[in-house]
C-alpha cells in the first residue's frame, strides 16, 4: 500500500502485504477497512486465475475466499469499485463480473461469456472482446479492452 502527496509529486510506500498464495498478482482494490481484493494469474501458459477476496489483520493475511475455475473464471484481469460493488473483468471470457460478498459469490454484469465481439447496447447483449482495465467515473464505468475503450453509463 502506499501513500500519495496531496500535490500528487512524492509516493510513500506504507505497507507491503505479504502472501504465499499470490503467484502473479495483476490488479488490486481496497475495497473496506481491512479487506482487499486482488486478481492474480496462476499460470500465464494456461491462461488461468483467480479472484481473492483477502482479510488484512495485524498478525497475518489470510484469504476470506476466491473464485477460480471451478466457478467459472478463466483469467481476471482489471478490478473496481461501482456504487459499492467490486466488479472484476475476465478477459478470456470477455465478460464483467459483480462479487456478492454476503453469498461469497459472483454474478454476469456486462458481456456475453464466452461470445467475444465489440456489440454496444443493453448490459445483457453487449459483447466485449478481451476486457482488461476497469475505471469508475461518476455514473460512467470505463472498460479498457483489446483495441478499444468504451464506457458504460448507469442509467
Amino acid at each position: 500500500m502506499c501513500t500519495l502527496s496531496a500535490d500528487y509529486t512524492a509516493l510513500t510506500i506504507c505497507r507491503t502485504i505479504e502472501s504465499a498464495d499470490l503467484i502473479h498478482p495483476i490488479d488490486c482494490l481496497f475495497f473496506a477497512d481491512n479487506v482487499i481484493v486482488v486478481t492474480d494469474c496462476l499460470s500465464v501458459e494456461a491462461k488461468s486465475g483467480e479472484v481473492r477476496v483477502m482479510v488484512i489483520g495485524d498478525a497475518a493475511t489470510r484469504k476470506a475466499f476466491s473464485f477460480d475455475s471451478a466457478r467459472g473464471i478463466k483469467f481476471p484481469f482489471g478490478l473496481c469499485e461501482v456504487d459499492g460493488e467490486v466488479h472484476f473483468s475476465d478477459d478470456l471470457r470477455h465478460s464483467i463480473y459483480k462479487i456478492n460478498f454476503s453469498e461469497q459469490s459472483v454474478s454476469l454484469a456486462l458481456g456475453i461469456e464466452d461470445d467475444p465481439g465489440q456489440n454496444d447496447g443493453p448490459s445483457e447483449s453487449a459483447k466485449l472482446c478481451y476486457p482488461a482495465g476497469l475505471a469508475v467515473r461518476g455514473a460512467c464505468l470505463y472498460i479498457a479492452e483489446h483495441y478499444e475503450m468504451w464506457w458504460l453509463e448507469n442509467t
